[in-house]
């Protein structure tokens, strides 16, 4: 690739791999190393008759005074696999997308394929709960024109949308849209074809956003009963104390006022007497 210090691939040694654990860790592609832009170009054979092609980022140069120099387009650098066993995987990717892991990838009237992938993070301590999620593959029309296309997603955001299905292939599906868009690709359908897809695949966006929108209610519902349970736990648990620390009486009902008694005038007094 025309990049300073990309990095090479690296796979196990040949006698690793004669062990049936380190093949089979190979086989899902645990066990070796890869850049995005080497995996691309492996993809990118098994939709050009097994030959790679390097991705590029440079289309041309430009001097200070504004003259360009374009570079001539890209051309195979070698051929990677047999074009029997391209086909051979070409079909099965394709397969991937009509009834897979990828079928949300689909795009009427135009031919894609590809594979998802989901990976643990791998650190010192062993495999974490974050994952890198992938998905290569390839979209074609019937007028020649063929695009590899690879989409990584680095430790998705939604916690339960982690899986290449759910995050990389839409978007795999939009950078297909935007190929369309742009012209470089030409889907044999009728335009009113493609307005139905387009209204159904609206429909499927608001459809995942209600769903989302539910997801996370419920997230907050079970948030707010988790603090509910908290709080009540801590109050019975500190009840019993209270109750101990401030021992307390019950109040007595007042007992009801005695009658005053009646206070007899002055010569009523002397008169009781009866000195006179």
């Amino acid at each position: 690739m025309d990049l300073s210090r990309d990095l090479p691939g690296k796979i196990k040694s040949v006698r690793l791999l004669n062990n049936k654990t380190h093949r089979a860790n190979q086989a899902y592609g645990y066990g070796m190393h890869a850049t995005f832009a080497q995996m691309l170009k492996a993809y990118s054979a098994f939709n050009n008759d097994g030959k790679a092609m390097t991705p590029r980022i440079i289309d041309y140069f430009q001097d200070k005074n504004g003259k360009i120099d374009r570079l001539p387009p890209p051309q195979p650098d070698r051929q990677a696999i047999s074009k029997k066993t391209a086909h051979q995987i070409h079909d099965v990717l394709v397969q991937v997308v009509k009834r897979g892991t990828g079928i949300a990838g689909q795009y009427r009237g135009l031919e894609t394929g590809g594979k998802t992938g989901t990976a643990h993070i791998a650190t010192a301590a062993g495999y974490t709960r974050l994952y890198h999620s992938s998905f290569y593959g390839f979209a074609n029309d019937n007028s020649g024109h063929k695009y590899t296309i690879g989409v990584l997603v680095i430790k998705p955001k939604k916690p339960y949308k982690y899986f290449a299905s759910q995050s990389a292939v839409p978007t795999f599906k939009k950078i297909t849209q935007a190929l369309v868009d742009l012209s470089y690709l030409k889907p044999e359908l009728t335009a009113e074809e493609l307005a139905q897809d387009r209204q159904k695949e609206a429909e499927r966006e608001r459809k995942e956003a209600e769903r989302e929108a539910c997801a996370r209610a419920n997230e907050k519902r079970r948030a707010v009963q988790r603090t509910r349970r908290s709080f009540e736990d801590k109050r019975s648990t500190t009840k019993p104390y209270i109750q101990r620390t401030f021992k307390t009486k019950p109040i007595k009902p007042a007992k009801p006022a005695k009658p005053a008694k009646s206070i007899k005038q002055s010569h009523e007094f002397f008169n009781d007497l009866d000195i006179f």
